[in-house]
Formats: structure tokens, C-alpha cells, sequence
């Protein structure tokens, strides 16, 4: 095998992880609360040999995706006129409760009532006040608000709970559009939720459209190359036959 050859494996290999990562954005443009990553690429030493080169002697020869930063910017505002449906503008996550007591946060508030009153996700996990999970009687259902600072009012404008919005200094997707972060804090900007609508899905399809056509012809590039490497090495075994 050619030593030129392993650069080019390597960005093969990038690149098909990179049209995977384009292909789950484009998938989720209609996700409710669904936030498009964006990746970064770096060159990757050679971590067995500790010489900080490719087998064949290339400095700096492998090439890898370093980060994937998520792109916080708002999604587009969905109205539906649903009581228990809210959207978040600007930074912050709402807080939901898993089964076993894990905090975790997600921008998607497409939330309903389950049978003992608690306003839930799609997943069934409780959604978090200040004071812990928000359970509505049955006076409360029909008739409460949610102001634009994250105060529940009852028909009165009586506040009887404060929505929790969090945020964290790093965050790592655990599907279904939540977030687990960490040193999780409640948001110390002033709040901006909309009730009777969901954010949509800030995937920008024109651009991710593009960088899959550009990924793709690249990929078949490298392709390409590596199949012109292999016919070389055939070659030249051919030859090398004929020679003996």
C-alpha cells in the first residue's frame, strides 16, 4: 500500500462521518426544538507511535472532526394556540425530570397534561418549576397563563408557580432533542417565553443542502484517488512478477 494512501483513508473516513453528522440535520428540520451542530476539523497525530506522523513518514497526515458545537440561535416561532405548548426565545432550556431523578434540558416545549396533572414531555418526564415538578388541579388546567417572565397565573393573575430555564457550560445531546449539562444553573437573563406556540427547528436547509453536495463530491474524490492507489500498487506487483 501506498504511504500516500493513509492521509487519504483518513479524510475519507472524515468525511463520510461529516455527511452522516449533514444527513441527521437535514432529517430533523422539522423537529420541534431541534438545534443544527456544527463540526470542526483538526489534524490527528499519530497517538501509537508518539511521532506525530502517518505510518508513511507525513507529518500531521490524518485529518479528524474535533468538535461538534451546536448552533443555539432560535428556530423559527411556530404558533398553535395550545395552552400547554411554550416556546423559549433567546438563551435557556427548559428543565424535564427523567424516572430516575436526572435533570436534563430541551428547548422543544411540546408539553402536555398526563392523568395526574403534571405537565410532561413527549416522553412522559416531568417538567420542572423552581419548586420542583408543576402538578395542575383541576381548576388549573383549563384556566392558567404563563407570562412572558415564566410565571403560571391562574384566572385571577395570581402566580402559583415560576418556570424552571436553565442553562450549562457544556452541553452533550442524549436524544430525543434534550441536552445533559454540566455545572446546570438556573438562566440569570431575563425571560422570554411565548405560550400557545413551539420553536421550530433552526436547521437552515439551503446551507446543509450545499455542504452535503460539496461533502459528497468530496468524498468521491477521495474515492477515486484511492482506487487509482490501489490500481498503481496492482501494477506495479504485476510488474514486479514479470521482472522474477
Amino acid at each position: 500500500m501506498s504511504r500516500d494512501l493513509y492521509p487519504v483513508l483518513s479524510a475519507a473516513s472524515t468525511t463520510w462521518r461529516h455527511l452522516q453528522h449533514i444527513s441527521n440535520n437535514l432529517s430533523n428540520i422539522n423537529t420541534t426544538g431541534f438545534k443544527e451542530s456544527r463540526v470542526s476539523f483538526e489534524d490527528a497525530l499519530n497517538e501509537a507511535t508518539g511521532t506525530g506522523k502517518t505510518p508513511g513518514g507525513n507529518e500531521n497526515g490524518y485529518v479528524k472532526i474535533g468538535r461538534m458545537v451546536p448552533d443555539m440561535s432560535d428556530g423559527n416561532l411556530i404558533q398553535d394556540n395550545v395552552n400547554t405548548h411554550f416556546a423559549l426565545r433567546g438563551d435557556g432550556f427548559f428543565a424535564v425530570q427523567t424516572g430516575n431523578g436526572e435533570t436534563l434540558m430541551q428547548r422543544s416545549g411540546a408539553f402536555q397534561l398526563d392523568t395526574q396533572g403534571y405537565l410532561v414531555n413527549q416522553m412522559g418526564e416531568k417538567v420542572l418549576t423552581t419548586t420542583g415538578p408543576i402538578q395542575f388541579d383541576d381548576y388549573q388546567k383549563e384556566n392558567f397563563t404563563l407570562s412572558a417572565d415564566g410565571r403560571f397565573l391562574d384566572e385571577r393573575g395570581a402566580e402559583f408557580s415560576q418556570l424552571l430555564v436553565l442553562t450549562a457550560d457544556e452541553l452533550k445531546p442524549v436524544g430525543g432533542t434534550r441536552w445533559r449539562g454540566e455545572n446546570m444553573r438556573e438562566i440569570s437573563e431575563p425571560l422570554d417565553v411565548v405560550q400557545g406556540a413551539l420553536e421550530g427547528s433552526n436547521v437552515n436547509p439551503f446551507r446543509s443542502m450545499i455542504e452535503m453536495l460539496e461533502t459528497t463530491r468530496h468524498f468521491e474524490l477521495y474515492q477515486k484517488t484511492m482506487q487509482s492507489s490501489r490500481d498503481m500498487d496492482n501494477s506495479i506487483n504485476m510488474l514486479g512478477k514479470r521482472i522474477q
